[in-house]
């Protein structure tokens, strides 16, 4: 239902004079193509649960595919700590157009997206060796756990806290194993990180938040840290606000900048000091994103959308809640979508897909 909602909604958008009609298609196709994925996964998970033959020859394939980006994750991570391996980079850009040295970003463009990639399917082998106790998946897991770890990603890390946290809430009984799975991690980020960055004197963007984190006292002072900082928190806001602006059925798809140089400079203003923000008000407006998917739909789809995205997902919740590894698959996906906007986001249909699937509510194999 809420495709067809946005499907028909952005349509009828598009005849209008001041839109840009781009992004309405962009946003139909990204919408069309991650409906696609989600089916396609939720038939894919059927399949496993039902046919142990078709399920090892996914496991099989999962296995090939990691192995080698768990080694260019490997070189990476130990390039970025002890400044060594540095050709990975060369076989990053071999692959991707955008290379951020000294940075683990796997073959993303993006080093937000790898993380996000390493929490998904470091997720999904966690449920592959509890379905098959077998030991490679578990090794694989903490493989990916170790370049994550290291991976210095505050970004990652805050997605990953907040998936424990609101599987904690979502959770009708709360074990013992995860209230202290929680607080461990907690501690090794926030106690053994700032060690180990200045211990090997790691000088880049991640290590550089890290310390800046030393200097906040308030809201403000998080808020203004840097312009990632102010994106991530900002930008949802802007979301909210277009919705506020048309509440019942939004800007349309696509749409949220139409008011985001009102917004930025009422509310905002001392945002503009960074280049991210000054070039989405004024350089390239139509680029803009809320940086959250929640917040996206509330505010280009309106109320009608987003309680038809919110219907969706409470059906993905009833199937999930009986079990606590789709449980967490669903708080992980909540998390991603309020740290992301993008319906190509492929890893929140593929999570999605594997719970309306089945696979890992099934019987052991």
């Amino acid at each position: 239902m809420f495709v067809c909602y946005v499907l028909v909604h952005n349509l009828i958008i598009f005849t209008g004079i001041e839109v840009s009609r781009g992004n309405l298609l962009v946003n139909i196709m990204t919408l069309l193509v991650g409906s696609v994925v989600f089916i396609v996964f939720s038939n894919i998970s059927f399949i496993m649960a039902e046919n142990k033959g078709y399920s090892k020859i996914v496991h099989t394939s999962s296995l090939f595919i990691f192995f080698i980006l768990v080694g260019i994750g490997f070189l990476q991570t130990t390039n970025q700590l002890l400044g060594v391996f540095s050709f990975i980079d060369k076989i990053t850009g071999a692959i991707t157009e955008n290379v951020y040295t000294a940075r683990v970003q796997l073959l993303s463009g993006e080093p937000s997206w790898a993380t996000m990639h390493m929490l998904t399917f470091g997720f999904l082998f966690i449920g592959f060796y509890t379905k098959t106790k077998r030991k490679i998946f578990l090794v694989i897991t903490i493989a990916i756990s170790v370049i994550f770890f290291f991976s210095l990603s505050f970004y990652g890390y805050t997605v990953l806290f907040l998936s424990f946290f609101i599987f904690l809430i979502v959770s009708k009984k709360v074990k013992p194993v995860y209230i202290i799975t929680f607080i461990v991690g907690a501690i090794l980020i926030i106690a053994l990180l700032p060690i180990i960055i200045n211990s090997l004197g790691i000088d880049n963007y991640s290590s550089g938040r890290f310390l800046k984190l030393n200097n906040i006292h308030s809201i403000e002072d998080l808020l203004y840290i840097d312009g990632s900082f102010f994106v991530r928190i900002v930008f949802p806001i802007i979301g909210v606000l277009n919705f506020t602006d048309s509440p019942l059925f939004g800007v349309g798809g696509g749409q949220s900048f139409i008011n985001l140089k009102e917004f930025i400079t009422l509310y905002f203003d001392k945002g503009l000091i960074y280049p991210e923000v000054y070039n989405n008000v004024y350089i390239n407006p139509e680029v803009f994103t809320p940086r959250n998917l929640f917040a996206k739909i509330l505010g280009e789809e309106g109320l009608i959308g987003f309680l038809l995205y919110i219907f969706f997902l409470v059906r993905i919740y009833i199937k999930a809640k009986h079990n606590s590894t789709e449980l967490f698959a669903f708080s992980l996906v909540l998390s991603i979508m309020m740290n992301f906007d993008s319906y190509m986001t492929i890893d929140i249909w593929l999570l999605l897909g594997m719970i309306n699937g089945g696979y890992f509510s099934a019987k052991k194999e």
